[in-house]
């Protein structure tokens, strides 16, 4: 919250108060720290060693402390937690797992928790545009080419699993065929990690994620959005949760502000939020 409000005014502004702000943020997402997992913990005391992919994104506030104080120990952290993202979230096939539990003592992998797709073992989608988007934007920060890799992996099964039924993006990969649960919240932040994959790739490559992610967008502006002002949200047919009925068919601002990143990436606007 903090990297798009303050962060951003101080970029935008120079409002130093922007900064301090930011600064504080870093500081208490640093302080979830566990160096034996060598992780950041998403939730605090009432699950000390739950991480979810998700995570990845707010690393990027991190790299952005390093950048301007010089500490370079924000940006270890970072670095270290998307590598044990790396290691404990990413399948061989391009899949994650939404939530991995590691033991706060140790490090060790304890678990992999039921999260908001169909199950454990499944392939929630929002997990999986967090995870192309959040690796790429590592691999942007740092210039670790593992993290560009990363990225590509899960943009390949992403592309492969939707290009299977017409660019839509349902909630889970691995849910059963009927019934059919679309998430758009997944298909906006896919296409922007698409979309930046398309600028950091090398020449052979960039056409091929760029245009899946303008395919994805075309196909939500088609077929998922409500342009009347009278209209609460942009972007329709979000899910938040697989097994959540009232969670269902819903707009979600993220999945409004993820559309709206895209198209400004599409005018190319230079300002990257992140």
């Amino acid at each position: 919250m903090w990297l798009h409000a303050g962060v951003a005014d101080y970029r935008l502004t120079e409002n130093e108060a922007g900064k301090v702000r930011g600064l504080i943020a870093a500081n208490i997402l640093a302080g979830r720290y566990n160096p034996n997992g060598r992780y950041l913990v998403s939730w605090n005391q009432q699950r000390p060693g739950w991480v979810i992919i998700d995570s990845l994104m707010n690393i990027n506030i991190l790299y952005w402390a390093s950048q301007v104080t010089g500490d370079p120990r924000f940006t270890q952290m970072a670095v270290a937690h998307a590598d044990t993202v790396l290691a404990n979230h990413l399948r061989p096939d391009g899949s994650v797992y939404h939530i991995v539990a590691f033991d706060p003592d140790t490090g060790a992998v304890a678990d992999h928790p039921q999260g908001q797709g169909y199950a454990p073992e499944s392939s929630w989608t929002r997990g999986q545009a967090w995870a192309i988007y959040g690796f790429a934007l590592s691999y942007l920060h740092t210039g670790d080419p593992r993290y560009l890799a990363a990225s590509k992996r899960v943009a390949n099964y992403f592309l492969a699993n939707t290009a299977a039924v017409g660019d839509e993006v349902v909630v889970d990969f691995r849910a059963p065929a009927t019934p059919v649960y679309t998430d758009t919240s997944a298909a906006v932040i896919a296409a922007n990690g698409l979309l930046l994959l398309g600028q950091v790739s090398d020449a052979g490559d960039q056409a091929l994620y760029r245009d899946g992610g303008v395919r994805l967008l075309k196909h939500v502006t088609d077929n998922h959005t409500d342009f009347d002002p009278a209209t609460d949200g942009i972007v329709q047919g979000a899910t938040a949760m697989y097994h959540s009925a009232e969670e269902r068919d819903v707009n979600m601002i993220y999945a409004d502000f993820f559309y709206i990143e895209a198209l400004l990436k599409l005018q190319n606007d230079p300002f990257l939020i992140w």
